[in-house]
Parts: structure tokens; sequence; C-alpha cells
């Protein structure tokens, strides 16, 4: 069967919308056939994909081929910004959350 690696951002804090503190503004960034190439370009920051902290987790899942797949999730990623110093964000790869824990299918809605 195959599979692709999906990249997911999205925002987990509060927001001028909601003020409790949840994740929100989810978007699927792409996809890669490796999970290494996935990990890379979030690691990079690859094409400003955290939009200067608009989004601060990336999420990579396991997808497997065909209609409504269940997605399995690789990685959690959270992106830190020191503004005075740069303006890329430092970003480490982390224990899944435990926000992150009760949802699946970021990528697939």
């Amino acid at each position: 069967m195959n599979v692709i690696y999906t990249v997911t951002v999205l925002h987990y804090g509060s927001t001028k919308k909601s003020p409790q503190i949840e994740p929100s503004r989810p978007r699927v960034w792409g996809w890669y056939a490796s999970v290494h190439d996935a990990e890379i370009a979030i690691l990079t920051n690859a094409t400003d994909m955290f939009e200067c902290a608009y989004y601060t987790h990336a999420i990579i899942e396991e997808v497997d081929e065909g209609i409504a797949p269940i997605c399995r999730n690789v990685g959690v990623y959270k992106a830190t910004y020191d503004k005075e110093h740069s303006s890329d964000p430092l970003v480490k790869k982390i224990k899944k959350p435990a926000w992150c824990k009760r949802f699946i299918n970021w990528s697939m809605g």
C-alpha cells in the first residue's frame, strides 16, 4: 500500500476570536513521499511555513492511500522565535503535547 507524509501547520494558543487556549487555524502545507523529507521541510521552515509566528506547530502524519484513511501521527514540532536575534524560527521536534493526543487526521479533516 502506498503512503504519503503530510505536513500540517496550526496555531496553539489564544486568538482574538477565541481567548481560550486551543489548537486553531490548521492548514495542510504539503506532503512528501518520505518522513525524512517532511521533517527536513519543517525543521528548515521551508517556504516560511510558520509565517512569522502565525502558526506555532507542525504535525507530520502518515496517510494511507484511499478514501477517508486513518492518519497516524508521526511527529509534532514547535517553532519559537527570538526576534531580537533572528526573524527565523527555531524549530524542534517535541513530545506529543496533551492537547494533541486526543486528535487524529489533522491533515484530512
